[in-house]
């Protein structure tokens, strides 16, 4: 499995690359992220959740150890229904995730030590997930040998 202090310190240092992002939360559960956006102040938004990643072992043969990494991270604002609606919010963070991807995207093809074996990435807008918030997500897999 990925080092948890590896991914979020990476995530740290995305957020210091793509200008628009003012906080990384990690997460390992629905509640632990709806706690955190009860705590969240405006100035922290938009925040970039990391959920903790999970591993399938993928190897057949007992003394050559494959896994595959299920990572998802999610980009999210508050949105207000007067001023700023859910589509109007997905609007304003689109350009976001696509720098986060295009990063991610980038450090695969540098070798990064937590990216080189970024396989798929999909995108999802999520109008409403948490009542208060709109964003997207993000979810892709990691090999590692």
């Amino acid at each position: 499995m990925i080092s948890l202090k590896t991914y979020r310190k990476y995530y740290e240092d995305v957020m210091r690359r793509v200008p628009g992002i003012h906080s990384v939360r990690v997460v390992n559960v629905d509640q632990d992220m709806s706690d955190c956006l009860k705590s969240i102040s405006s100035d922290e938004l938009p925040v970039l959740f990391v959920v903790v990643p999970s591993a399938q072992e993928t190897g057949t043969d007992p003394d050559n150890v494959e896994e595959d990494n299920l990572c998802l991270i999610f980009l999210m604002d508050r949105m207000d229904m007067q001023r700023r609606g859910p589509v109007r919010v997905l609007e304003d963070t689109q350009p976001l995730v696509e720098s986060i991807k295009n990063v991610m995207r980038g450090d695969r093809n540098r070798g990064c030590c937590l990216m080189r074996n970024l396989d798929r990435m999909t995108t999802t807008p999520e109008t409403g997930f948490y009542t208060d918030y709109s964003g997207w997500s993000v979810s892709f897999k990691l090999g590692t040998e």
